[in-house]
This record gives C-alpha cells, sequence and structure tokens, in this order.
C-alpha cells in the first residue's frame, strides 16, 4: 500500500492530470506495461520513454547505472530525482528483484575544465 501511495505522489509531480488516468486506466487492464503504454516518458529532462528502459532491461542493464549508461535516464537537470523510482519500478517488474534490492545509480559531482591558472599560487 505504502508503495502505491509514492507512486501516486511521484506521478502527480511529474505527469499531468491525463497521464496519471491514462496510467491508472493502464494499470488496472493489464499487468503488461510494455504492450500498452510503451510511449509513456519517464525521464522527462531526457526524453526517455518507457519502452525505451524496458528494452535496456530485456537487453542486460539490470541496475540503475546500467539503464543509465544504455538510455542516459537520470542525467538530465534534475539528476534523477523525478525519474529514478519509475525506472527502479521498471527494473523490478522486467527481472522479478523487489524493489529493496535494486541499488540506486553512484551519483558524481559535475566535472567542470579547470585551468593551469587555478592551480598556480599567486
Amino acid at each position: 500500500m505504502k508503495e502505491k501511495r509514492m507512486i501516486g505522489l511521484l506521478f502527480s509531480c511529474c505527469f499531468s492530470r491525463s497521464d496519471m488516468i491514462n496510467y491508472d486506466m493502464v494499470h488496472k487492464q493489464s499487468n503488461n506495461f510494455a504492450s500498452r503504454v510503451c510511449k509513456m516518458i519517464i525521464c522527462r529532462c531526457e526524453e526517455v520513454t518507457e519502452e525505451e528502459i524496458r528494452q535496456a532491461v530485456r537487453n542486460g542493464a539490470v541496475s540503475m547505472s546500467g539503464v543509465k549508461r544504455r538510455t542516459r535516464a537520470c542525467m538530465g537537470l534534475c539528476q534523477g530525482h523525478t525519474c529514478s523510482k519509475l525506472i527502479a519500478r521498471i527494473i523490478s517488474e522486467e527481472t522479478g528483484k523487489p524493489l529493496s534490492d535494486i541499488q540506486p545509480s553512484i551519483a558524481r559531482p559535475p566535472v567542470r575544465p579547470v585551468t593551469v591558472k587555478a592551480f598556480l599560487n599567486k
């Protein structure tokens, strides 16, 4: 029950009301999301669809880091704050692993070029 509430809250902040209604209708009609909701955008920053994520998992990306490397999901401006839970749920559905076993991707600070002058003591 707690998971449904979390997903509902996540959908309410990431998707429009009509998207949530469509998702709920599909979820009630069928447990096979890939056949019905393949065009739903999961990562809005990088415009990665649910089908792209499912395909990446089928091709061997069974972790958040693997999906991130193959699809660029979680690499946008939000750095996965809006889509990581949805991606974890898709990985769980495709692999059969419980959500608690899916590790979050490794967060790294952004790298920026630094001039040699910045290292010199003046």
